[in-house]
């Protein structure tokens, strides 16, 4: 969530920056200046694989979850 918001975050300043960069076209000083701050905007790249990252994260903590439940009662643990 933080990255999409942070993705979001960089596109609507790389957005931004683009249209003043338009506006002033007549100023090549102020065009040079926003660009170069265009040019700094980080990159960020959106992990494809986040979503099955996490699907397996919460599964293994359900594994786990479910383990440390049958080894709190030990009489059900010897049992199985």
């Amino acid at each position: 969530l933080q990255t999409k918001q942070q993705l979001d975050s960089v596109t609507q300043s790389d957005s931004a920056l683009d249209e003043q960069i338009n506006v002033l076209k007549g100023s090549l000083l102020l065009s040079k200046i926003l660009y170069k701050q265009k040019q700094a905007l980080p990159r960020l790249r959106l992990d494809r694989d986040l979503a099955d990252q996490i699907a397996d994260i919460r599964l293994y903590q359900f594994e786990v979850s479910q383990q440390r439940e049958l080894l709190s009662n030990p009489i059900t643990y010897v049992d199985n």
